[in-house]
């Protein structure tokens, strides 16, 4: 985010230094609470705001619609971390909320002018790993706006496609795909392929290259080499063996001077730092006086919702009630989320049945459709073995007939011209031969006819049968 007025860096305070010194966290804290009440009357002068202002303003301006849009969300949101360039025109922040990050990805949520300056927004370009999936192995020849067009029309939440580098290859490379919406996250998924131009390829989670720490001094994975005893650095790996040492010798040091412990302050010893026979697990200051424990913190005047908490005080009967209240909140806490939890399921049973009788409903008409095809195949079918018996009939059997009845007569008038009795016996033999030919081939005839009768009407009562069989399946899964 990058604001066109000129911003002053905060002084910071180290938090460590802080706590040790009470008085100094009370001034810190009242001198925080008087620049932010000064920052904000300042903006209603006309004056520069100050980044924390700024950044107080900008969370303020976006958290009603971002509840809105979340409204499952109950916890503050806010930056994580922040901080400001060295020309003071651009503030940077970082954001460990899922759902806050998604929401900030958007350029059109953002405030083009707030207060009395313009803001031009910078958001991310991908979201975290939970919102990504990779289809894998795509062919080069598929263009990425296309497959970019596809996700689109089938999520709306499509929020970035793009190719992944380390994943390109000479035939076919990987695409990786950001998703707003966690169901259709969760729905491609759970799918686990996806069409493209009639092709199917593979959707898999996105799973970021691991990190594995390597120690220089010991070799071992897991942690890095061990900062000297000074160091401003924390080191919060124990498997270093020098580590493990300069445990060991702090927690003695601690156990000879026990007043060096703050009043408050109740140290954990590990197992394998604690003598042989003794089973105390616990190291306090038992020296401090009994005025300096029971210290009296100042009352932090403001109804600041960003103002800091009061700092416990060791008493006993305060702890038990704060581990009681812990222990109720935490109840509250899970019975929420098995209510929850009893409510997702429910609405994923019911999801689950709308996408079963959906694809119900689908198969019926793939059925109907392919009934129909098969309706008309059959139709055709029957009118060229129609056309084919029609075809035989009029070749076949008037032709034959005609050709006999044309030869008896030729037949009948050559015998009628000759004189010898021998021709004209002979004659007569062939002219009987021609008519039992003759008689022979109307009986086929007429047989043939018969049989065409009979598969005719067969063939009609099937068809009546098959389509009411099927139409009243059909009319049944509708009314269903």
């Amino acid at each position: 985010m990058m604001a066109n007025v000129n911003m002053n860096t905060q002084p910071w305070t180290d938090p460590k230094e802080a706590i040790v010194n009470l008085n100094n966290l009370i001034s810190m804290v009242e001198k925080l609470q008087n620049n932010t009440k000064n920052d904000l009357n300042k903006a209603n002068d006309n004056t520069p705001l100050t980044p924390i202002a700024l950044i107080t303003t900008f969370i303020n301006y976006i958290e009603k619609d971002f509840r809105k849009q979340y409204p499952n969300h109950s916890r503050p949101i806010g930056f994580d971390y922040w901080w400001q360039d060295n020309d003071g025109t651009r503030l940077f922040g970082i954001v460990k909320d899922a759902d806050l990050f998604v929401y900030l990805c958007d350029a059109k949520r953002y405030p083009t002018k707030l207060e009395n300056f313009s803001i031009k927004s910078d958001p991310p370009k991908r979201l975290p790993p939970q919102f990504t999936v990779v289809i894998k192995f795509v062919n080069n020849n598929i263009e990425t706006d296309d497959i970019r067009e596809v996700l689109k029309n089938k999520y709306n939440s499509t929020f970035t496609v793009e190719n992944m580098l380390g994943g390109m290859r000479m035939n076919n490379r990987h695409i990786r795909a950001d998703f707003t919406d966690k169901k259709d996250y969760e729905s491609i998924l759970n799918c686990a392929v996806i069409g493209i131009q009639g092709q199917l390829f593979d959707v898999d989670e996105y799973l970021p290259a691991p990190k594995i720490l390597i120690c220089t001094k010991c070799n071992i994975p897991g942690h890095t080499k061990t900062m000297p005893i000074f160091s401003r650095k924390v080191q919060t790996m124990w498997r270093c063996p020098s580590l493990l040492d300069f445990r060991r010798r702090l927690i003695d040091e601690l156990r000879q001077k026990p007043e060096s412990l703050p009043a408050e302050i109740q140290f954990f010893i590990p197992a394998d730092c604690r003598p042989k026979g003794n089973t105390n697990r616990i190291l306090s200051n038992t020296i401090i006086s009994c005025n300096e424990e029971n210290v009296s913190t100042k009352c932090i005047k403001g109804t600041n919702m960003n103002a800091w908490p009061n700092l416990p005080v060791a008493d006993t009967h305060t702890k038990a009630a704060e581990q009681m209240m812990e222990k109720q909140l935490t109840m509250e806490s899970k019975i929420s989320n098995f209510s929850k939890e009893l409510a997702e399921l429910k609405q994923n049973y019911i999801e689950d049945q709308r996408k079963i009788e959906q694809r119900f409903q689908e198969q019926i008409k793939n059925i109907q459709s392919g009934w129909i095809a098969i309706q008309n195949q059959v139709s055709t079918q029957n009118e060229m073995i129609s056309s084919t018996c029609d075809l035989i009939k009029d070749v076949l059997f008037d032709s034959c007939e005609a050709l006999m009845n044309m030869m008896t007569s030729i037949i009948q008038e050559t015998k009628s011209r000759m004189k010898s009795e021998d021709k004209k016996e002979k004659f007569e033999s062939m002219d009987n031969h021609l008519k039992l030919l003759l008689s022979k081939l109307n009986d086929k005839k007429q047989l043939y006819l018969q049989f065409q009768d009979q598969l005719n009407q067969l063939t009609l009562r099937q068809h009546t049968a098959a389509l009411t069989t099927m139409n009243s399946l059909f009319s049944s899964s509708n009314n269903e």
